[in-house]
């Protein structure tokens, strides 16, 4: 029955430890889009890039702060600058791109 109570706390541990194991930029990106601070959030994240290339998270979220901010061609770029081991990650990304930009062209002409 303890355990039951414990359980959150550890659970909510767990992802803090997770949490702050990720780059300081990347970290700082995040909090950037809970406030919807797209271009800060960009620019934390191409920084990301230049100082670790090869982390995958970071053009993921780019890719998805450019989709938010409604920049869909530089959404698109970012998916064609992953590496070729990750066309899969490349084109699920391009899907959703062109999903949202659809979705926003229609409420655009709408309005």
């Amino acid at each position: 029955m303890t355990y039951l109570i414990l359980l959150p706390i550890v659970w909510f541990l767990y992802h803090k430890i997770k949490f702050k194991r990720q780059p300081e930029e990347y970290r700082k990106a995040l909090k950037s889009c809970y406030i919807k601070e797209w271009d800060e959030a960009i620019n934390f994240l191409k920084n990301l890039q230049r100082r670790l290339p090869e982390y995958l998270p970071a053009y993921t979220l780019l890719a998805n702060v450019y989709t938010r901010a409604n920049r869909f061609d530089e959404a698109l770029e970012v998916a064609s600058q992953l590496p070729d081991e990750y066309i899969d990650v490349a084109q699920d990304i391009q899907t959703n791109v062109w999903l949202f930009k659809r979705i926003y062209e229609r409420r655009k002409d709408n309005v």
